[in-house]
């Protein structure tokens, strides 16, 4: 690579040597790319100490220039990239994007699991649980356990749901948070007609199954 070669700062758009790593004040990584998602503020702290070791390297009488400055950045830019690389490694392997057959099956899943509530099918649902599931809906009753939730689906009285709004992220290999938005039909001569919440679930899995650890409802208007 020619050091000597302008760069395209990727903050302020600007062309600037490589030795003007950190002009614009920019708070995103310049050159890097876009992938890292890491600020200049590491960066900037890190090439601070470069600076004040090649002043001093200039009192004790050593020649510094231009040229070995922008070599001494780019080495220590290179260290750092180093250094973070097994993290942004880890993050991938564990958490974040999630492929579409995963999302596909989750929402399968919350699918299944209203179904469950609006039939009354306590064997469907309750194979959706785990065994510590709590549960916390917007009627105040406070939270509820697998057991609770379970005996609770004959007084239910949910003729029709409308799901919507899905977003799944992957928590690691073995967990993931789903949250979406559900509008709920409730018969005719009910007092409510209609009410909307935003649920967020906490899925886990146990043995090779994907089962609901933690289920949190918000009302919405």
């Amino acid at each position: 690579m020619n050091t000597s070669e302008p760069l395209s700062c990727y903050g302020c758009n600007r062309t600037v040597p490589k030795c003007s790593l950190l002009q614009c004040g920019t708070d995103k990584a310049w050159w890097l790319p876009s992938f890292f998602g890491i600020g200049c503020a590491p960066l900037r702290w890190i090439l601070t100490i470069v600076d004040g070791a090649a002043e001093i390297s200039a009192v004790v009488g050593r020649k510094r220039t231009e040229y070995c400055r922008s070599r001494v950045r780019l080495a220590l830019l290179l260290a750092f990239l180093a250094l973070i690389e097994p993290a942004m490694a880890q993050k991938n392997d564990s958490g974040g994007e999630m492929s579409p057959q995963l999302k596909a099956m989750f929402e399968a899943k919350v699918k299944a699991e209203w179904e469950a509530l609006k039939n009354k099918d306590k064997k469907t649902y309750g194979d959706l649980l785990a065994d510590e599931y709590q549960g916390v809906e917007v009627d105040g009753k406070g939270e509820r356990t697998k057991i609770q939730a379970i005996n609770e689906l004959p007084e239910g009285n949910i003729v029709n749901y409308t799901l919507w709004g899905f977003k799944e992220m992957a928590l690691g290999p073995d967990s993931a948070f789903v949250i979406y938005e559900v509008t709920m039909q409730f018969p005719p001569k009910s007092v409510l007609r209609y009410s909307r919440v935003y649920v967020s679930e906490l899925w886990v899995k146990r043995a090779g199954e994907w089962r609901e650890l933690h289920y949190q409802e918000t009302h919405v208007k």
